[in-house]
């Protein structure tokens, strides 16, 4: 089922999923088996490519078997925005492809439904930004986020 009006849309699988234009999103998606560390690249380059073209990324990491984003949707045109389900379309969809190829294998890569949150507020976003940073040291695969190679900032220049 899937609503939409000028600025609000929604659609519900297992999860509630809400759009609003301008909004910042906590995004989370998971894999079906773990990914080693070259496919964790492919997913880095690939979140990294989409900055300034269909959203702007804020932040983000790929774990072993998740991944987790702070990223907001930019304009299509005047009136409407990059849909959310698409910008994980092309994410999913490019990577699940890269990497089979990359690890010679095939099948689904990534769950098919993803969790995604609107930002309501800077405090919110700052909460958000924290436990993404943390995920990695949380996990003991590193003990500073400096030191973990598959966290996910924009690219400068």
């Amino acid at each position: 089922m899937f609503e939409t009006t000028s600025e609000f849309s929604s659609y519900r699988r297992n999860l509630p999923h809400w759009q609003i234009g301008g909004y910042t999103y906590f995004v989370t998606f998971r894999a079906l088996r773990i990914l080693p560390n070259n496919s964790r690249d492919i997913v880095c380059k690939k979140v990294r490519d989409g900055h300034h073209t269909t959203y702007d990324l804020l932040f983000g990491v790929v774990m072993p078997d998740h991944v987790h984003l702070l990223i907001r949707p930019t304009k299509k045109d005047t009136e409407t925005w990059h849909p959310l389900p698409s910008i994980l379309q092309k994410i999913k969809g490019g990577t699940a492809r890269e990497i089979n190829i990359a690890e010679h294998s095939s099948g689904t890569l990534w769950q098919k439904e993803s969790f995604d949150r609107m930002i309501r507020n800077e405090h919110e976003l700052l909460e958000k930004w924290e436990y993404i940073w943390n995920n990695p040291i949380k996990a003991g695969l590193v003990d500073s986020i400096v030191e973990y190679p598959f966290y996910i900032r924009p690219s400068v220049g």
